[in-house]
């Protein structure tokens, strides 16, 4: 059977009750997630000019644009809410699959809920992770997506959507398999934008999130898509991934197994290829008190991933913010000098600063294959920190860092993440109702309708300031 057809009958039939608990309990970390990077990046560039657009299509008032308040349809609405919350590439990662999961299911689930009128936590919730589920699958199953230059979030991402979509207006079978195939002749995305260093990689999730809720919406309606999807003469994995793609992957344990709880949260913003060596850097210097005047020089021993893309050579002089945060050559030295990573360390001004450029030319990548793995992700590396102080080498094992499902956030860890990023949204929260927000995603389960949230995510009085 083409895996579509077992796709379609997967999010067919998935219940609440099928899905385990540690998955659930991932869920609402990617829940929270959202809302902090979302609100967040409501004033990063790229996601500004976004939403401007948006209000200028107009259109129905269905679904609420996170910060702003404004009601425009749902596709828009979650167009524009997968922008933010990519802006500032900060939100959550599946590393086996390298796929921003949170950020093409939960603002895909928000604004279909809004355009039902009720939907209750534990339907949202079953969605999420069905969306997270589908995108994850057809991802890892796509064993050569990321290396052909593919951006797999955007690949798949489109995929998810549906799924989510699908799940909470519970189309049948034959209309998932129609919507799939519809989102399918619209599927694209590429690492080009992170070479380039330009917008569209923030925007790149939101076409899919677009993409998945119009193309549900078209089969609803009656409209055919093509139904070989994946395994076609012309299907995605023959005609994108030149045949070669793994189907017991996707197929292994559906139905019954989700990744849900094994999602990576972002303690930094940018690469996440990069981000275990910003961590270990933060950490070696605050420990062993390394002024940035003390450094001679900074060694990255790293996989193949991490060396040809946020340590290509061109990403040692960032000219945009896009290149400075994928690049393992900017988070070293800001994590030297700053002692910390947040979005507020990724305006111009800040990607400008002489002092973070010229230690950025103090740090070296040495390729380092025994660290690469047959998956995505990587099994480690090595930091190495040379000062001027006697016997003043400092040194590190890349071990996972605060975020991973080896060494994963706490609720309290999550609530500072979103307290942070509702502080730079573009009209101020109060903190009640940040409170209650997060109060009522620990306990989404007991929510009756998902729809109360909307309002606590809308702030009183636009901001002027806008940041990279």
């Amino acid at each position: 059977m083409e895996l579509a057809n077992e796709i379609g009958k997967h999010i067919a039939r998935v219940q609440y009750e099928d899905i385990p608990d540690e998955a659930i309990a991932g869920t609402k970390q990617i829940v929270i997630d959202q809302f902090a990077t979302a609100l967040a990046g409501s004033i990063a560039d790229g996601a500004v000019e976004v939403v401007a657009e948006v209000l200028e299509w107009g259109g129905k008032p269905e679904s609420t644009i996170w910060g702003y308040g404004d009601r425009v349809p749902a596709a828009h609405a979650a167009f524009a809410n997968a922008v933010m919350a990519h802006a500032w590439d900060f939100d959550d990662t599946h590393m086996p699959s390298i796929c921003h999961t949170g950020v093409v299911t939960v603002p895909t689930a928000f604004a279909i809920a809004e355009r039902i009128g009720r939907v209750s936590g534990k339907d949202l919730m079953t969605a999420i992770n069905v969306g997270i589920d589908v995108q994850i699958r057809l991802s890892m199953g796509g064993t050569t997506s990321f290396g052909q230059g593919w951006h797999p979030t955007s690949l798949f991402g489109g995929f998810g959507a549906v799924a989510t979509a699908a799940s909470l207006l519970k189309l049948n079978e034959e209309q998932i398999v129609n919507a799939l195939g519809i989102v399918y002749g619209q599927s694209a995305g590429n690492l080009q934008n992170i070479a380039d260093g330009v917008l569209t990689k923030r925007i790149q999730p939101g076409f899919q999130v677009r993409a998945g809720i119009n193309s549900v919406m078209l089969a609803m309606r009656g409209v055919t898509g093509v139904r070989n999807v994946f395994e076609g003469v012309y299907g995605l994995y023959p005609l994108y991934m030149k045949d070669e793609y793994d189907r017991n992957i996707v197929m292994s344990g559906l139905g019954t197994h989700f990744e849900t709880g094994n999602i990576t949260i972002k303690p930094h913003p940018g690469c996440i290829l990069s981000q275990p060596f910003e961590s270990a850097a933060i950490d070696l210097v605050k420990a062993n008190d390394i002024k940035p005047e003390e450094v001679k020089l900074i060694k990255v021993f790293c996989g193949t991933k991490s060396y040809n893309v946020p340590g290509a050579p061109v990403k040692k002089n960032p000219k945009s913010i896009v290149d400075a945060q994928f690049s393992t050559y900017y988070k070293l030295a800001n994590a030297v000098i700053r002692r910390q990573s947040s979005a507020k360390e990724y305006t111009m001004e800040a990607i400008r600063d002489e002092a973070v450029l010229k230690l950025a030319q103090k740090v070296e990548l040495t390729l380092s294959p025994e660290f690469d793995t047959n998956s995505h992700s990587e099994s480690g590396g090595k930091l190495v920190i040379e000062t001027t102080r006697e016997n003043g080498s400092f040194s590190t094992d890349i071990h996972p860092h605060k975020g991973r499902p080896e060494n994963p956030m706490s609720w309290e860890d999550m609530l500072e993440k979103f307290q942070n990023g509702a502080s730079m949204s573009v009209k101020p929260i109060t903190q009640m109702n940040l409170t209650a927000l997060a109060d009522m995603i620990k306990n989404l389960e007991t929510v009756d309708n998902v729809n109360q949230m909307m309002r606590l995510v809308v702030g009183k009085k636009k901001l002027t300031q806008c940041m990279g």
